[in-house]
């Protein structure tokens, strides 16, 4: 039997702008679907019913939502915003938020179009590095990631937190491995 390699699809025509409020209802189905994927039995199902948490990105001072259609439909988006690390006055970075590609439009260079606007928008913003944590849910992220530039600066159990350790019953049940990466520009 001769093996068969999936062959993989582009997209010629990949538009990324900034999100607009007519963008919401697709945006949301994106972002909630791309959510529940890496954690299914949790209070992300309840994300369709508070969008704010999204959109937030829209208002932030130094943030910014974009969105990638395909003829003319909304497909991924991706959320960045500037950071100060060091609690100073000027941000020195951007991290990437969020960036979620509809299941059916992955692997077509949609997600590398979504990357490269945060990167666009770092350089405009004349920050010395990007930086984005993800899971290991998906290896096609971390090419993603890795493909833009990206290096895996280091790995940390679940989420960091600069309030508090985390509680044993955290501890026991959230084993998730967060992995962070950064681009010098």
């Amino acid at each position: 039997m001769k093996a068969t390699r999936k062959r993989k699809r582009t997209i010629k025509d990949i538009q990324v702008r900034e999100y607009e409020s007519g963008d919401e209802r697709e945006v949301i189905r994106i972002f909630c679907e791309g959510m529940e994927e890496m954690v299914p039995d949790t209070a992300f199902r309840g994300l369709p019913h508070h969008p704010e948490s999204l959109l937030l990105y829209t208002a932030i001072t130094g943030s910014c939502l974009w969105v990638a259609l395909v003829d003319g439909v909304v497909v991924g988006l991706v959320a960045a915003k500037q950071r100060c690390p060091d609690h100073g006055s000027v941000p020195d970075e951007v991290e990437l938020k969020r960036m979620s590609v509809d299941q059916k439009h992955r692997s077509c260079g949609v997600g590398l179009a979504l990357g490269r606007k945060v990167l666009e928008f770092a350089s405009s913003q004349n920050v010395s590095k990007v930086v984005l944590g993800t899971t290991n849910y998906t290896a096609a992220a971390h090419n993603l990631y890795r493909r833009l530039g990206f290096q895996c600066v280091g790995v940390t159990d679940g989420y960091p937190t600069d309030t508090c350790a985390p509680s044993l019953l955290e501890r026991l049940l959230y084993r998730v491995r967060h992995h962070h990466y950064e681009l010098q520009l």
